[in-house]
Order: structure tokens, then C-alpha cells, then sequence
């Protein structure tokens, strides 16, 4: 079974189909999809010449919207849609009506689910960057008040679409009374050098660009420049001049360093990662200094969030930052304000993400080694995959555990009315949103860790707004 996904009024097609006659068109057109997913050409040909004695283009489109918004996931990767969608918006006939669909999505916003509106966000700007970035803006130029809904879906649009172009084609493709709306120039904030004219004061994190340690950093981007091999770029790093500074210093010296020469391309970011991860790794190993990592690339690229999103996946993936540092940092009292960007979800998403990622992977690699010829099996191996899986899914749980206790902290307090810098109703109903979204996402993880929420994370007074989400979420565990 599925819920009825409906955007046009019943009255817009010319033929009036009863309820079996419109799920059965729309079955027809989801089985198209289905048998010709790796084929976006031929499905669109197909979806555009179905032998139906009546117009469907109504029912086509809101079935590949439903089908791209249904939750908790699409069947299909959101890329698919957004070819097909593509495909059919050359169609004269179709051309208005995606027009007209996206209209009254947008029309819609505050009744959708938070999962909905970042997928519709992120195949919107996918959609803009394939048709020119034209758009009819002067419809929704009575939407552009700051903090409301509407604004920003909008502005979370014009992020996405700076990362697949570039600032002033973005900014020269909305009238002027949109670009408050627009991100930042995608400029890096480097502390230690000359701030750059084109930055925006009010864009820039909190403190001021620094002196302490600037020959440091110069000498080792330097260094980095030069390729010079893990040793020797150690030996100043351990030197005396170093020892004379404090922890923090000494970490911000090397971490911006790093961050300068990155910065060039990404290619750039990885090389230097696997050169000199050694050093990384023996200057990050405490919970403060792994923190103080993330915060300094967050103020680095403070206007590109992107290249947070890409520095933190990294560091994951090497084994710099764990995924609880990363959670505890996002939901710190200083960072909490943030969940209303997009980025900021994506990141609790990709490091949620990741981590399943991980244990399926060991999970895979078991099952193939058990499977593997009694003659040709290696005990020690399967044994050594065995620990690695169980201190996956023992971190998986712990994440999962965190996140809870995290989301249910910080709407407590917002109930409370603590009052928590930017923190406001629409705040409140973005993050509530991002809650349930996730809670019912990763439903088949939560679910070994139902019991330990219920007696650990929910035994207490908890607003029943937000313990009726999880009791739900414990009968679709069960």
C-alpha cells in the first residue's frame, strides 16, 4: 500500500477517473519507471506515449513528483527523477504544468514534511541548473521575508545551485530584491593572512584575524608547496618554536596551514591528508583537539558549506574525527542554531550515513568469507572481520543513542524556554522536522536500540509531542 500523493485539483483533468481508475494509471506509470530506470531517454519516450484514451499529463507529473517526495525514501536515486523530470519539461504540453507543480509545492512549503522539502530543495537547484537558471522569480518576490519558510527553501535553493555554477552567474540570475537571500561568496577566511575585499564583514566568524604564529603558518604552507616528505614537515612541528606556544595555538598553526594550501582543489585536500597523516593523527587525539578541528574548518569555509560537508566526509573516512565528536559538535550550544541550514542536516545525514555504511560493509565482507570453500577458508580472517563488525554496530548503536539523547536535550530545553542564541519557533519546527525525518528514515537501525531509547532516552518527563513520534516509531520497530 502507498498514501495518495496529490498537487493538482481533480477538476484539471478532462476526464473525471474515479479512485481504481486513477491509481491504476498511476501503477502504470510507476511500472515504467521501474523497467526503465537505467534508461531516462526511453522511460521519458515511453511516459510521454502511453496508449490512454484520455489526457494524463496531470496525472504523469504528479506521479513522478509523488513518486520523487514519497517518504521516507524514493525508490529510486533523486537523480533519476530529476533526468526524467528534465526530459519531459522540453514537451510543450508539460512544460506548464511541471511550471505549475512546483507552484503549488512551493505554495505548500510549511505543510511539508522536512523530508520532502530538502529533496524538493535539492532537485530544484538541479532543475534551475539545467534549464539556464531562469525562473519566473517575480511569482514568489513576496516571499523573500527573512526567516519564514519560504525564504528559506529559497535561499536553500540558491546554495545548492552555487555549488553546481558559480556566485555572480547565480547572483546575476535573480532580480535584486532576492540577493539577501544568496549565499555568501564562496571565499575562504583565512585567519592568519590578509582578508580578502571581496568577504562581507557579516560573514565572517566572530573573531578576528590573528597574529600570533603567522611565520609558522607561512613557513609550513610553505612546506606543503614544496611537497616536503611527513619527516621533516614533524620536525618543525615539534621544534621548539611550536613547544613555545600553547595547545590551541600550535593546533590552529598547522590546522590553517593545511586549510590555505587545501583550498586550491580537492585534489589538493587529499594529497595532503595522506602525506602528512602521521602528524594528524598524533596532534588530534584528544575529544578537545578533534572538536577544535571541525570549528576551525567551519570558520575557514564559513561561506562555502560545501567544502565543510566534503573536510568533514574525510575525516571520517581517515579516522582523524569519529562521528560522536562530529554529533556533539553539531549539537553544541554554539552550532545547535544551525540545523536550520541545509548543510547542517547533510552533515548529521552523511555521518549517520557513513557510519551504516561501514558496518554493511563489514557485514558484506563476513558473509563473503563464511561462504568461501572449507579449503580455502582462513579462520583467522573470518575471526578478525567478526571484532570489526561487532565494534561497528556497538558504534553504530552508540551513535544512534547519542543522536536521540541530543535531539531530546535540545527540544526539552526549547520547551523550557532556555533561550539558546538563533535559536526560535522556526527553528523549532525545522529541527522537530529533522527529528522525525531521521527517526523514521533509519528505521532498521533504531531498531536494535528500541528498548535502550525507551528505558534510557524516554524515561523522562518528555513533551509528548515528541514522545508520540517515538512511540510510533517503537510499534513500526516491533
Amino acid at each position: 500500500p502507498r498514501a495518495n500523493f496529490r498537487i493538482f485539483d481533480a477538476s484539471l483533468s478532462e476526464d473525471k477517473l474515479n479512485g481504481i481508475d486513477h491509481i491504476i494509471v498511476e501503477d502504470y506509470i510507476i511500472d515504467i519507471l521501474l523497467s526503465n530506470n537505467a534508461k531516462h531517454v526511453e522511460c521519458s519516450k515511453i511516459l510521454t506515449s502511453m496508449l490512454l484514451n484520455f489526457n494524463y499529463d496531470f496525472i504523469l507529473i504528479e506521479t513522478l513528483f509523488g513518486q520523487m517526495l514519497s517518504l521516507p525514501s524514493s525508490p529510486f536515486k533523486q537523480l533519476y527523477y530529476g533526468v526524467v523530470i528534465n526530459d519531459l519539461f522540453k514537451t510543450p504540453t508539460l512544460n506548464p504544468i511541471i511550471i505549475q507543480a512546483v507552484d503549488i509545492l512551493f505554495d505548500k512549503l510549511e505543510e511539508q514534511d522536512l523530508g520532502v522539502f530538502d529533496r524538493f530543495v535539492e532537485w530544484f537547484a538541479y532543475f534551475l541548473s539545467n534549464n539556464d537558471y531562469r525562473w519566473e522569480w517575480s511569482n514568489w518576490e513576496k516571499s523573500t521575508a527573512e526567516n519564514t519558510y519560504k525564504a528559506v527553501f529559497i535561499s536553500e535553493v540558491l546554495d545548492r545551485c552555487l555549488r553546481l555554477s558559480y556566485y555572480l552567474r547565480i547572483k546575476r540570475s535573480v532580480p535584486e530584491n532576492f540577493h539577501a537571500l544568496l549565499p555568501p561568496n564562496p571565499i575562504p577566511y583565512f585567519k592568519y593572512g590578509v582578508a580578502s575585499p571581496d568577504l562581507n564583514p557579516a560573514d565572517l566568524p566572530p573573531e578576528p584575524m590573528v597574529t600570533e604564529g603567522v611565520e609558522e603558518v607561512r613557513e609550513l604552507v610553505e612546506m606543503f608547496k614544496s611537497k616536503k616528505t611527513c619527516e621533516e614537515v614533524r620536525a618543525l612541528v615539534v621544534s621548539d618554536r611550536f613547544a613555545a606556544f600553547s595547545e590551541q595555538v600550535a593546533l590552529d598553526v598547522f590546522f590553517n596551514a593545511f586549510l590555505q594550501q587545501s583550498s586550491k582543489s580537492f585534489n589538493h585536500m587529499l594529497v595532503l591528508i595522506e602525506r602528512y597523516l602521521s602528524i594528524f593523527r598524533s596532534m588530534v587525539t584528544t575529544q578537545k583537539a578533534k572538536t577544535h578541528l571541525l570549528k576551525e574548518i567551519t570558520d575557514f569555509w564559513i561561506n562555502f558549506p560545501l567544502q565543510v560537508i566534503i573536510h568533514f566526509d574525510k575525516l571520517m573516512s581517515y579516522r582523524i574525527v569519529d562521528n560522536t565528536t562530529i554529533i556533539n559538535f553539531l549539537f553544541s550550544p554554539e552550532n545547535i542554531q544551525h540545523f536550520k541550514r541545509g548543510y547542517y542536516r547533510e552533515l548529521l545525514r552523511n555521518t549517520l550515513n557513513k557510519t551504516i555504511a561501514r558496518t554493511d560493509t563489514l557485514t558484506k565482507s563476513l558473509r563473503e568469507a563464511e561462504r568461501t570453500p572449507e579449503t580455502e577458508r582462513n579462520p583467522e580472517t573470518i575471526v578478525k572481520i567478526q571484532e570489526a563488525l561487532n565494534g561497528a554496530l556497538r558504534e553504530q548503536k552508540e551513535l544512534i543513542l547519542l543522536i536521540f539523547q541530543r535531539f531530546i536535550g535540545a527540544l526539552s530545553d526549547y520547551q523550557k524556554g532556555i533561550e539558546v542564541v538563533g535559536v526560535d519557533g522556526l527553528w523549532h519546527t525545522i529541527f522537530f522536522g529533522l527529528y522525525r525525518d531521521v527517526s523514521r528514515k533509519y528505521i532498521k537501525e533504531i531498531r536494535p536500540v528500541v528498548d535502550i531509547l525507551d528505558s534510557v532516552v524516554f524515561s523522562q518527563d518528555v513533551d509528548p509531542r515528541v514522545s508520540t513520534i517515538f512511540h510510533h516509531l517503537k510499534s513500526l520497530a516491533v
